[in-house]
């Protein structure tokens, strides 16, 4: 019943480093990061894709369409918690991302 549903990224929760000198130098300006949680995908979506490595690529080939997103997504967490994580270099693609609420998760 999920099918089609769009799953908002958002941006992550920044924590606080407890080394800023080292986070400012890690740090990409030029990377603008978002997240959506496997938890608001629907059940159609997480049967389908039963590997962290294929629901990233599915997210890959959805994502792919803005000539800024990055080179891959990656899975962070576990449980309720595990999320996808990417990345844009502009931040035009990076907004129109997450203000369209991309139809991600849809099979």
């Amino acid at each position: 019943s999920g099918k089609g549903k769009a799953v908002a990224f958002d941006v992550p929760e920044r924590q606080p480093s407890p080394d800023g000198n080292a986070a400012a130098i890690k740090s990409a300006p030029s990377r603008y990061h978002a997240a959506a949680y496997l938890r608001d995908a629907p059940d159609a979506f997480k049967t389908k894709f039963t590997t962290n490595r294929s629901m990233c690529d599915e997210v890959d080939c959805s994502l792919f369409r803005y000539s800024s997103y990055g080179t891959r997504a990656r899975c962070d967490g576990s449980g309720d918690n595990k999320k996808i994580l990417v990345f844009f270099y502009d931040q035009r693609d990076y907004t129109a991302c997450v203000s369209s609420h991309v139809q991600i998760f849809s099979i």
